[in-house]
């Protein structure tokens, strides 16, 4: 073996790191085209492995295509990295900048999700002269996180979040999946159940 061949450890090790960065380089640039920004105390690096922590977390793998594509999978079904990144800019008290999101609901960038959406008091006047005082005391203070209820990639967390509206959706889109077999229906919400 000559002083330039490397070892197999070496090469392992060169092919992770690029396949790391290729991942924090793909949130990052979902970071930039989201309406909601990080929080300003944050540098892009930090944000980036918090956000990276987060999805890892969720139950999110990371493949890379035949051409060095980032692919984003829960449980083996692709899912949007794009939206999975703008979820955690706009729901984690940690990572979000609440002006960023303010100003995107204002421009018309963004829909008003919660209270905290609106800055003004005059934005939040004229949010309730356009709907009602009903649906703004329906609104949470601060957005909540996504529900999935995706069959193939949800959770038992995300089944504990579903209220008993969600629940009986979810049970409907069971049935017609399996074309309305009760008990096939009820085998996939058991899945559902066993995923962590």
């Amino acid at each position: 073996m000559s002083e330039h061949d490397h070892s197999t450890d070496h090469h392992e090790f060169r092919a992770e790191l690029e396949r790391s960065n290729r991942i924090l380089a793909a949130i990052s640039r979902c970071c930039d085209v989201s309406p909601a920004k990080h929080d300003s105390r944050l540098d892009r690096a930090t944000a980036v492995n918090s956000i990276l922590t987060k999805l890892k977390a969720s139950g999110i793998d990371f493949q890379l295509s035949d051409r060095g594509w980032v692919i984003a999978e829960k449980h083996g079904t692709t899912v949007g990295l794009q939206e999975l990144v703008e979820n955690i800019l706009l729901t984690d008290p940690d990572l979000r900048d609440a002006a960023s999101v303010q100003a995107a609901v204002s421009s018309g960038g963004l829909e008003v999700k919660a209270k905290s959406d609106l800055a003004t008091r005059a934005e939040k006047a004229a949010w309730i002269s356009r709907h009602s005082l009903r649906e703004w005391e329906a609104l949470p203070l601060n957005r909540e996180t996504a529900l999935d209820l995706n069959p193939a990639t949800m959770t038992a967390a995300d089944v504990a979040r579903l209220s008993v509206r969600q629940k009986t959706e979810l049970h409907a889109i069971l049935l017609t999946a399996h074309n309305g077999n009760l008990r096939e229906a009820e085998k996939a919400y058991g899945e559902i159940l066993r995923r962590k």
